[in-house]
């Protein structure tokens, strides 16, 4: 079975026929990833089969591919080779890409700026899709740049490569910026790369929190959170991420605690609790977590820099909860529990005010968000154009993962 026919099921899974994207995915080859890494049994695992069909068919799934582990390439491995670390790079899942473009809103004639080269496969279809003469794609890795270069001349691809850090200066001249790393805050770079109404589409960093926002004449910014969710690597300056906090991770494994409480709630694993642990990010960044279950018991430990851990182990009723440090981790983590409406995961609140200098005919209105958010986010939020509501005050819910003004 061809390429050509693993491809065209892939956009059927992925897209419709009546989508823009369902051509660039069936005519995309995938398969020039040749070799990944998978965890199995507590360890990653090198898969590098090609040619065969199984390989071919697990490639052209709607799944993501972990290409490098640390700083290890699956290309560059050799068999037996066991990485440790977290992945710090990979071929993004085909479906959550076409999420990321359409929130960037990417049309015909657009000029693009794609954040993360990756394996390539994501800016072959930016090429696919607008022309790969309108295609720049970035990365801090000169072997990703390099390798995805010469992956997409074998297609006939030629888009523009740069190794750069996207948090610093960046070329200009763009209608829109689509990242598939995450940030925080947004770089001011980004907005001196757009051009003038131009949209840049992007995930904050340890949330599944996907921002949007469009450049102002006045080259600030105007956005929202969507309703909709996405996780990505966060951005790095170099081979790997810096270290963790190991230490202070034993120290809350062993640890008695300055405080012993039985928790209020059951244990949750945050590492796949996107909503919980995205609001819990905003309102308390950098804590770093680790879960583990066996059979009777599970344990969940949180450390910050700050020198604040906590250890939760249940093994028969609630909790139990150590705490140490300056902050108290776990009960930051319950407000974050309790504040979350039954059938909402974010916790997160604004409200707009009504800005005096837009004028009774055309009033302009300012969102005064959640303070950590707007921190994480290093955008001021204006609505566009005219409000033709009552010019009072703005109502704004959170449903669903997304901050979202209601007009009253």
């Amino acid at each position: 079975m061809s390429w050509k026919t693993h491809a065209a099921r892939l956009a059927d899974r992925v897209t419709h026929q009546g989508s823009r994207w369902c051509a660039a995915i069936a005519d995309t080859p995938r398969h020039f990833v040749p070799s990944w890494w998978t965890w199995s049994d507590d360890r990653w695992e090198l898969s590098n089969r090609p040619g065969d069909e199984r390989w071919l068919e697990t490639i052209y799934q709607d799944r993501t591919l972990v290409t490098r582990v640390g700083a290890l390439h699956a290309d560059q491995a050799a068999p037996g080779d066991h990485p440790e670390g977290w992945p710090t790079s990979s071929s993004t899942l085909p479906g959550l890409l076409l999420q990321m473009y359409r929130h960037a809103r990417i049309g015909d004639g657009h000029t693009i700026l794609d954040v993360g080269t990756g394996s390539g496969y994501g800016t072959a279809l930016l090429c696919n899709r607008v022309g790969d003469d309108r295609v720049t794609s970035v990365d801090v890795d000169p072997y990703l740049t390099a390798a995805a270069g010469d992956r997409l001349a074998k297609t006939g691809l030629k888009p523009r490569l740069a190794t750069v850090d996207a948090t610093g200066p960046l070329p200009d001249g763009f209608d829109r910026i689509v990242a598939t790393v995450s940030v925080r805050p947004i770089p001011a770079s980004w907005l001196e790369a757009l051009r003038v109404g131009g949209r840049f589409a992007t995930t904050i960093i340890d949330t599944s929190l996907i921002l949007t926002g469009r450049k102002t004449q006045e080259g600030g910014a105007v956005g929202q959170i969507e309703r909709d969710w996405a996780m990505f690597m966060r951005t790095r300056d170099g081979e790997d991420y810096p270290p963790g906090l190991a230490d202070l991770m034993e120290t809350a494994r062993t640890a008695d605690g300055d405080t012993v409480d039985r928790a209020r709630f059951p244990i949750l694993d945050l590492l796949q609790t996107w909503d919980v642990r995205s609001m819990l990010e905003i309102t308390v960044p950098g804590i770093e977590h680790h879960y583990s279950e066996e059979p009777g018991s599970r344990t969940a430990l949180m450390v910050h820099e700050d020198g604040s851990w906590a250890r939760a182990v249940s093994t028969h009723g609630p909790p139990m909860v150590h705490q140490g440090g300056p902050r108290r981790l776990w009960d930051l983590l319950d407000e974050v529990r309790l504040l979350a409406p039954a059938r909402s995961t974010s916790p997160v609140r604004c409200r707009c005010t009504r800005d005096p200098r837009g004028g009774d005919s055309s009033p302009a209105w300012s969102v005064e968000g959640h303070n950590h958010l707007r921190a994480a986010c290093g955008v001021h939020y204006r609505t566009a154009g005219p409000v033709t509501a009552r010019p009072s005050w703005v109502l704004c819910a959170s449903p669903c993962r997304s901050i979202r003004c209601l007009i009253a």
